[in-house]
């Protein structure tokens, strides 16, 4: 129901599917070394959607054959034994929501051995504050598009002038705001 302008759309379509590829991947590869189960992790530092929040720190069979309600016990990296319910299967956690456009939710391996956060966060301290700048640039990147394509069709010497100064402001805020990445 969004009005997106084309190229966000886009780039949020290509985001969204190169993260459900990273998935598919990650899940055949667990399935082809003989795993089932993994953790549902939330990798950003703004809060879930509520179509995640059921499912983050849950535990889910990625083929379905381990039962939902299943008792499973694994030994971590650093010897403490957890033992969990099985949540459901990836596909009834996928049709509930989970992995939705844009989603930043991941599966990890929940066998012996592994490291997992048990809470079923896995973002690093401070963050809050990079998610912040990340949004901040691609904003910056979507104006600095926009004022390429208003150039682009600016028909009288004045509106290309206009949108030369535009184009050149938007170039400096994308820059400065590079700057303070660094």
């Amino acid at each position: 129901g969004r009005n997106w302008p084309i190229t966000a759309y886009v780039e949020m379509a290509i985001r969204t599917a190169a993260s459900r590829m990273h998935l598919a991947l990650q899940v055949d590869a667990m399935a082809a070394a003989g795993h089932d189960l993994a953790i549902i992790v939330h990798a950003s530092p703004e809060p879930p959607c509520a179509k995640c929040v059921p499912w983050i720190g849950e535990v889910v069979s990625l083929s379905g054959m381990t039962p939902t309600g299943s008792d499973v016990s694994v030994t971590d990296s650093a010897g403490d034994v957890h033992t969990v319910h099985v949540a459901g299967s990836l596909a009834e956690a996928t049709a509930a929501g989970l992995f939705h456009a844009n989603c930043r939710c991941s599966a990890v391996l929940f066998a012996d051995g592994a490291d997992f956060p048990a809470d079923g966060v896995s973002v690093p301290p401070g963050s809050a504050e990079r998610y912040k700048a990340e949004q901040r640039l691609r904003a910056h990147e979507r104006s600095l598009r926009r004022e390429r394509r208003r150039q682009a069709v600016a028909g009288t010497p004045l509106a290309r002038k206009a949108a030369r100064e535009r184009l050149a402001g938007a170039r400096t805020r994308l820059q400065e705001q590079l700057g303070k990445r660094r």
